[in-house]
């Protein structure tokens, strides 16, 4: 117990000696919301996404004993605009990518 407490203590506190930057990053936003909270007919442990529900929809899937087919969104039009598309294909990587780029001096 004693080696293990050392251990744990010299290798946290290297950390404070090298001063080691640390950059921490959640992009939960950019996963795709649920627009139907129907379970996944293909992973029956998690909700549909988007494109599940969309295929689904699109292949006479997901009606309901309201008689309409789930979601009511539309999402084509929502995930079809330059904006949508940009941040689900490469902005969010363009961003993280310049967190690997050396720090630009401030402009006086």
């Amino acid at each position: 117990m004693f080696r293990r407490s050392l251990f744990l203590a010299l290798f946290v506190g290297s950390f404070f000696i090298l001063k080691a930057q640390v950059h921490t990053s959640y992009l939960w936003h950019l996963e795709q919301p649920i627009y139907w909270p129907e379970t996944s007919v293909w992973n029956p442990y998690q909700h549909q996404n988007v494109w599940e529900s969309q295929y689904l929809k699109n292949n006479n899937g997901n009606w309901y004993s309201d008689g309409r087919q789930h979601p009511l969104n539309n999402l084509q039009e929502i995930f079809g605009n330059d904006d949508r598309k940009a941040v689900y294909q490469y902005r969010a990587k363009d961003a993280v990518q310049s967190l690997l780029e050396p720090a630009k001096p401030a402009p006086r």
